[in-house]
């Protein structure tokens, strides 16, 4: 039988309706349930289907032929009636706790496509997919409860429907919605405080932009260098005036012109009061109203709304008390750690390391009452720019490589600033062989450091022994070191630093050599090595020496065993001298 010419209206009564499925009469066929193994009893389940009593008709079968053929109507095929109707494809696999029955009238000259779709709608309001759907996989007491609600939900929202919202309120929703879209992604932006929630920072995990206040701060750091242009002031100085004029920064405004970094406009100044003054008071009144009217989340969501207000227009002592105050108002760890983060925002934004360690600490003590491993990857970028602001690469270096895989702080900095400083830290702190695991060949930093001018020669040329090519990477990178704004304070440290490791590299592979070779080899004059490596030399950076008549330079590398022989006599001289100066107290 062909099915492209079965014919729809022959499933369908055309003069009486079918009786009431669920009085159990004898005129409805029952089939019997075929798989008991997803059941732990064996007992045999049936279920009632009003639709296999209906004559199965196509075009190639007439009437007449159907009644001729004794039987015709109780040897209706399944399968094809499965095709035709999915909903009762799993009718001899499943159970239904009732029957499910539907009966449709056709109308004089209706169309069969209309006909069919009209069936199946009425099978969708049955219940039938979904009960099929639903017994497909087994289901837990949990999830039934969870759907059950879900149900109720659903019939509430029907019996009690909201209001229809007018076309001209949809039209501004979407005008606000673009419109806060289109801010430039300002996640410090204050939000409306009707909503009690705050908006969620790019630090949550998903990758963002860097966040406008440090930016802010970057700006106002390079506009204290004398090394930028007079016209790049200029433009620096009115980008950080409007920023400050958008987001009501009055406090750190009155800061910046009693410093005469920026010029006094009272006229703008009044403005911004007055805007600061109306908001906190639409937030004391939110935050009265939750602790009169709503529950304990929505007081802490109107605490941290005024927090960040507060770090918004950059008052730092306010801001740190309502954090505080939220803090107090808080349960879960996680939302304690975020707390956390702003502080060290905060802190990096006025370059307060008292703020930034004390918080560092709190939040690994918060850790040790548990906490997700995304929070802690995040609190190592911070940990490793505070020890890299503090001077000690080598701990910011193994906190780099140990968040290179896993890097979400972008309201720090980029993912490339980050690999930038990776680099940096990690040339001045490695060794040979963890250097090239670690950094050279990481698949991480190769995707990226090739965006970074001049950092792949000065990583690649070290490790290679190119030292020309090297000082010259050197010297390109350090006008990008020097208005770094965390770097900057270190920076005539860390070129000393570098010099060091890669004259060290040099001098390991010989015995003794002549300066005019080794001043060959970096591509400089014979009287610039002889004075680098004088000063290196009485600084105890450097283990050789300097036979300036005969022009050579002889190493005397300092035995390993003998160095920490002379370590442990000296630290052992030192405790016999408490020793004696205790027992003659003791004496007395």
């Amino acid at each position: 039988m062909a099915l492209s010419k079965l014919n729809p209206r022959c499933f369908f009564p055309s003069q009486t309706p079918l009786p009431n499925p669920k009085s159990p009469t004898s005129q409805f066929p029952r089939i019997p349930f075929k798989n008991p193994l997803t059941l732990r009893s064996k007992v045999q389940l049936t279920i009632p289907v009003s639709l296999q009593k209906l004559p199965l008709r196509t075009s190639d079968i007439d009437e007449a032929e159907e009644e001729a053929v004794p039987g015709h109507q109780e040897r209706m095929n399944s399968d094809v009636l499965s095709v035709a109707f999915p909903s009762l494809a799993f009718s001899n696999t499943l159970f239904f706790s009732s029957a499910y029955t539907v009966q449709l009238i056709p109308g004089d000259n209706e169309p069969e496509e209309q006909l069919i779709r009209r069936f199946r709608r009425e099978v969708w309001k049955a219940g039938v997919i979904q009960e099929c759907k639903r017994r497909r996989f087994f289901e837990s007491t949990q999830e039934k409860r969870k759907r059950k609600a879900r149900e109720a939900a659903k019939r509430n929202r029907k019996r009690h429907p909201r209001p229809k919202v007018s076309s001209e309120a949809k039209a501004q929703t979407s005008e606000k919605k673009k419109n806060t879209e289109d801010s430039d992604d300002d996640n410090w932006e204050f939000l409306d405080s009707s909503q009690f929630r705050a908006k969620k920072l790019p630090m949550e995990g998903e990758e963002g932009k860097q966040q406008p206040q440090l930016v802010l701060a970057h700006n106002l750091f390079l506009l204290t260098q004398n090394d930028v242009d007079d016209i790049e002031k200029v433009r620096l100085r009115d980008e950080v005036f409007n920023f400050i004029l958008a987001n009501d920064m009055a406090p750190l405004y009155e800061t910046l012109v009693a410093n005469k970094v920026l010029n006094l406009d009272q006229k703008a100044l009044d403005s911004m009061r007055a805007k600061i003054d109306d908001e906190l008071k639409k937030l004391d009144e939110k935050i009265a109203d939750a602790e009169e009217n709503l529950g304990e989340s929505e007081v802490r969501e109107a605490h941290l709304a005024k927090s960040l207000f507060y770090i918004r227009i950059g008052d730092k002592e306010k801001a740190l008390e309502q954090l505080k105050l939220t803090e107090s108002k808080t349960v879960a760890v996680g939302q304690k750690m975020d707390l956390v983060f702003y502080m060290l925002q905060i802190g990096f934004f006025h370059m307060d390391f008292d703020l930034i360690s004390k918080s560092i600490d709190k939040a690994k003590n918060l850790f040790e009452e548990g906490g997700d491993w995304e929070r802690k990857n995040r609190l190592k970028v911070y940990e490793g720019l505070y020890c890299m602001s503090t001077r000690n690469f080598k701990k910011a270096a193994n906190l780099f490589l140990d968040s290179i895989s896993t890097f979400t702080t972008y309201e720090l900095f980029p993912y490339d600033t980050f690999i930038f400083y990776t680099v940096l830290t990690s040339i001045i702190s490695l060794d040979r062989v963890s250097l090239k695991q670690k950094v050279v060949d990481a698949p991480e930093i190769l995707t990226v450091i090739g965006k970074i001018p001049f950092l792949s020669d000065f990583l690649n040329s070290l490790y290679d022994c190119h030292y020309k090519s090297f000082f010259t990477a050197f010297a390109g990178l350090t006008e990008h070191i020097k208005l770094d704004r965390y770097l900057h304070p270190h920076f005539r440290y860390y070129m000393r630093e570098v010099r060091t490791v890669v004259y060290s590299q040099f001098l390991e592979s010989y015995k003794s050599v002549t300066i005019e070779a080794m001043a060959k080899a970096f591509g400089v004059t014979v009287d610039f090595i002889d004075l680098e490596l004088s000063r290196f030399i009485a600084a105890g950076k450097l283990h050789c020496k300097i036979d300036k008549v005969a022009g050579v330079l002889e190493t005397n590398r300092p035995d390993a065993k003998n160095a920490l022989y002379q370590a442990t006599i000296k630290q052992g001289d030192f405790l016999l001298n408490r020793i004696q100066k205790l027992s003659r107290v003791i004496d007395l």
